[in-house]
């Protein structure tokens, strides 16, 4: 094991099922990593609406997966029957996404990149508005979520559909849990990976758990979730990972303490 991290404690917050890749990254460079997952997220419950919209997917010539939690959760209502999405041009938020579906089965999935959020869906060439004025697009989501990329869509002439397939729920803990994280371990850092966590973790903690939280490194994805942490009260600026993945996020570990990883 190395010790670049020289036993730094870092807070991660992923969901539980998300958060390991991250934290054996973290502890095998000589780090702490302290699990403490903010958000659940689990399928919804199965419903008419959602029913209907899986079993009509024929009439839709679009389908835009906005995570990788909805590539997961689709394709097991679907009960992995990838014939079912395989007439759509599909289109994925990023890579990891995308590398989803295609370790699926699905070869042919256009997607924005590493670091990619609705902004930059809406420049790829397969959603301008010549590809997609008088077609039908379903985005696969979860429940809530920005309304950006619909809203463009249905300017540029297209119907726009959501499934939404699962839903994020924040986690709750008792007090002696986070009073051991932030008195006794005391987090050099703290890793978020959403705006919807990072909100949770600052709503979850006492007035004085919070002074310490807002005083401690903060390593984000994106600048929607650095304005957040500055709004909520961050002392310091966060460090943005430079792509939306496990790797992004820990090169911006290593970059803030002075170290170069590759």
């Amino acid at each position: 094991m190395d010790d670049v991290l020289k036993k730094k404690k870092i807070l991660v917050t992923r969901p539980q099922d998300q958060a390991e890749k991250l934290c054996a990254l973290i502890e095998q460079q000589g780090g702490q990593a302290i699990r403490l997952p903010v958000i659940e997220i689990r399928p919804v419950q199965s419903n008419d609406v959602l029913q209907r919209l899986l079993s009509g997917l024929s009439a839709y010539q679009i389908g835009i997966f906005i995570s990788r939690n909805a590539v997961k959760f689709t394709l097991a209502l679907l009960n992995h029957n990838i014939e079912a999405l395989k007439h759509l041009q599909l289109v994925a938020t990023g890579q990891a996404t995308a590398s989803l579906l295609k370790q699926s089965g699905i070869v042919d999935v256009y997607h924005a990149g590493y670091y990619a959020e609705s902004e930059a869906l809406l420049e790829l060439p397969v959603l301008q508005s010549s590809q997609v004025t008088g077609r039908n697009i379903i985005i696969f989501r979860g429940t809530g979520g920005r309304e950006l990329l619909a809203e463009k869509l249905r300017a540029r002439g297209a119907r726009v559909d959501y499934a939404e397939i699962y839903e994020r729920q924040p986690i709750h803990y008792e007090k002696a849990v986070l009073d051991d994280i932030w008195f006794n371990k005391k987090p050099d850092f703290i890793v978020a990976s959403s705006g919807e966590g990072l909100q949770n973790l600052f709503d979850m903690l006492s007035s004085e758990q919070q002074v310490i939280m807002l005083d401690t490194d903060l390593v984000v994805l994106g600048k929607r979730m650095s304005d957040l942490a500055l709004k909520l009260g961050f002392r310091r600026a966060p460090s943005i990972a430079d792509e939306m993945s496990d790797a992004g996020l820990f090169r911006a570990i290593m970059q803030h303490t002075g170290e170069k990883f590759s």
